[in-house]
């Protein structure tokens, strides 16, 4: 199928956030489907690896392209520079052209190998972004590192850098103690990457973080299920912003107001929020997490008075 003429900048930028989103493609695909010259296309891929990393590199036998598995994906400020100079060249292409530059740009985040949980209302990081960068780098290459953190030199495994209501934090595992635990970034000092690798041992880490609702989630838990009700005067924030991805309606009423449950590890991960909307979210199921949880917060309350 033969695709229509495409602007060069825009080809390069496609053709990369194609490949670094896991696609393999032959250069006869990329002829075909751009509509150019295979001297094009190769002199494309010349200029991509001239400009920014990971490589593309041919499979011998398939013929196949794609990107060099076993090149840190990260963005140095170099290649940083670059994409922004390409942005900057698909803008001065007109609104129509940006867009679809910027949709690239959105599918290109999207598909690094991004240790790092994005959030719009994070705290300023411009004094710690290069030691973020660096931790990051350590993560993807499973470089141990030492630290200091409450007066203490720890060597541990990094495992993510997450962002929790705003906050950056490290999970990691301290050889201490053998535990995973989470730092708060700016309180990290004296950090150094080692030579030394590691094998991550808990391979579900990430799908435990990606339900994680505040810095109280502990990995070593088993999560467990909380059901909640949240009445119609604050239905629509926890529809708009669900508390974690495991939240799930179970039960709407003709009031708007509806049942949802969420996987917890520990019990402050969802107090603090119940607290925050009294009396419009409660817990509802009558079992031993919700009554420790009710316990818990009518002691709080009862504290305050």
């Amino acid at each position: 199928m033969i695709g229509k003429k495409m602007d060069s900048s825009l080809r390069l930028l496609e053709i990369y956030f194609r490949l670094n989103n896991n696609e393999k493609i032959s250069t006869k695909d990329l002829t075909d489907q751009y509509s150019v010259s295979l001297r094009t296309i190769q002199r494309d891929i010349e200029k991509i690896n001239s400009l920014i990393e990971p490589k593309i590199k041919k499979d011998k036998s398939s013929k196949l392209l794609s990107l060099d598995d076993k090149t840190s994906p990260l963005l140095s400020v170099e290649e940083e520079l670059i994409l922004n100079i390409l942005n900057q060249a698909c803008k001065e292409q007109g609104d129509e052209f940006h867009n679809k530059a910027l949709n690239l740009f959105a599918k290109f985040k999207n598909s690094l190998h991004n240790t790092i949980y994005n959030n719009i209302d994070s705290e300023e990081i411009e004094d710690i972004k290069y030691l973020l960068a660096k931790v990051e780098n350590a993560i993807y290459s499973k470089n141990k590192l030492t630290l200091d953190y409450k007066d203490k030199t720890r060597t541990v495994e990094p495992l993510k850098l997450a962002n929790f209501q705003g906050y950056w934090y490290l999970v990691l595992n301290d050889l201490t103690d053998d535990r995973i635990k989470t730092f708060y970034f700016k309180d990290i000092s004296n950090l150094e990457v080692l030579d030394e690798v590691f094998i991550q041992k808990d391979q579900l880490i990430e799908r435990k973080l990606k339900n994680a609702i505040n810095t109280y989630f502990t990995p070593d838990n088993e999560p467990y299920e909380v059901k909640l009700f949240v009445s119609t005067k604050k239905a629509d924030i926890f529809k708009r912003k669900p508390l974690s991805r495991s939240q799930r309606v179970i039960k709407t009423y003709d009031d708007g107001s509806f049942d949802f449950s969420v996987m917890i590890t520990n019990d402050m991960e969802i107090i603090p929020k119940i607290q925050e909307f009294i009396p419009y979210l409660k817990v509802i199921e009558d079992d031993h997490h919700a009554k420790r949880i009710n316990d818990t917060i009518k002691e709080n309350i009862s504290s305050f008075l």
